[in-house]
């Protein structure tokens, strides 16, 4: 960790587009220890940094509601099964990934 602005931090992790969502952890004593997840990136005096929310405050009450027997996920989805055929068109199947030549 570079920086910390209020509950922003600022990571020196070397991301790219799709890092967004990943954790960050510390290891205190050896023990893993979630302290982020990875929102952004931006440059700060012509380095590329990572951006992400302090989370530590907010875990132990995540972890409580999620172990509650009260607890009723607000989103359900049933699976999907998509096959997609090489060489075939397809535009409804979400984000798209590629690598620029000479990367």
């Amino acid at each position: 960790m570079m920086d910390r602005q209020d509950n922003v931090l600022i990571f020196d992790c070397d991301v790219t587009y799709g890092s967004s969502g990943a954790p960050v952890f510390s290891h205190p004593n050896g023990w893993g220890r979630m302290v982020s997840v990875v929102s952004g990136m931006t440059m700060i005096n012509g380095k590329k940094v990572a951006l992400g929310m302090y989370l530590p405050p907010l875990i132990p009450d995540l972890k409580l509601e999620l172990r509650s027997t009260s607890y009723t996920p607000s989103v359900t989805a049933s699976p999907k099964v998509r096959r997609i055929g090489v060489g075939k068109t397809r535009n409804d199947t979400g984000a798209k990934f590629t690598k620029l030549s000479g990367s």
